[in-house]
Order: C-alpha cells, then structure tokens, then sequence
C-alpha cells in the first residue's frame, strides 16, 4: 500500500475509530495493522488526530509559520552575521582590554540582533 492509500483508508475509518467503544477500537486496529503493515501505536496515531487539510494539487503542504521569501532569508543571515561577528568582537576585545569592554561590545551587538523586525 503506497503512503496516499493508506492515508485514505486511514481518513474512511477515522470518523467510525473515534466514535467506537475500546473493543471495537481493538477490532479496528487489529484489521487496519494487518492490512497496512503498520505498527500498531502509529496506527492508534493516525486514526486518532484529526484530519489534516489536503495539500493544493501538486504543491507543497499548507506552511506553518513565516512564510520562506527572499526578505525571510536574507533577515536570518544578517542575523547571523551580527550574531557571529559580535562573538568575534567579543573575544578579541577580552584579549585586549579585560571584561568590562568586551561586555558592551556584547551587549550592544545582542541588542541590534534582537531589534531586527
């Protein structure tokens, strides 16, 4: 059985599954192990959650989150980039001038970091 079929067959079991007392549950998950080949607590797993939305024809799954552009991308590296060059900024500094300095420098990168939108 290919992934979208069990999927399916998992999604026409669902609503009955969820309604089912516990020994007809066991029936359930007896028949639907057996016929996928699944392991017995991924099946408890899928007929248990709620279905998810269907994924537009061909396209990538509904995203969570923000969403990934080129505005996205380049925020991440600049953060990074500050991230990382502050750390350098502050271990030279350490070597140079002791704690007290090294801490703002460290300070002052962490809030710019923090400021990006």
């Amino acid at each position: 059985m290919t992934r979208l079929t069990v999927h399916e067959y998992a999604a026409g079991l669902r609503p009955r599954y969820r309604t089912a007392t516990k020994g007809v549950k066991k029936r359930i998950l007896d028949e639907f192990c057996e016929t996928t080949g699944m392991h017995r607590k991924a099946a408890i797993r899928l007929l248990g959650r709620a279905a998810r939305p269907a994924c537009p024809a061909g396209g990538p799954a509904p995203s969570r989150g923000e969403p990934i552009t080129l505005g996205f991308i380049s925020k991440r590296l600049m953060q990074h980039a500050l991230y990382h060059g502050a750390q350098i900024d502050y271990i030279r500094t350490m070597g140079e001038e002791g704690w007290g300095r090294g801490r703002i420098y460290w300070e002052e990168a962490v809030d710019a970091v923090s400021a990006c939108p």
